[in-house]
């Protein structure tokens, strides 16, 4: 029986140490979970688009709906 082990290539994240597959999938992680978004109503400043939608509607009373 012949069996061959593949090494699969692994890219981790600087900011968060989360393993990615290639390049381009750590380029898409990059812009969802680092870049920096700002409140267009107070311009506090979030790191994930999550947490700009939670401050959002708790601290301005606004739904996103996108």
């Amino acid at each position: 029986m012949d069996v061959r082990v593949v090494a699969s290539m692994v890219i981790q994240c600087d900011e968060c140490s989360q393993q990615l597959k290639d390049n381009a999938e750590l380029a898409i992680h990059l812009k969802q979970m680092h870049q920096k978004m700002y409140c267009g109503a107070c311009r506090r400043e979030f790191r994930t688009m999550e947490q700009l939608n939670s401050h959002v509607k708790n601290f301005h009373g606004i739904i996103n709906s996108a």
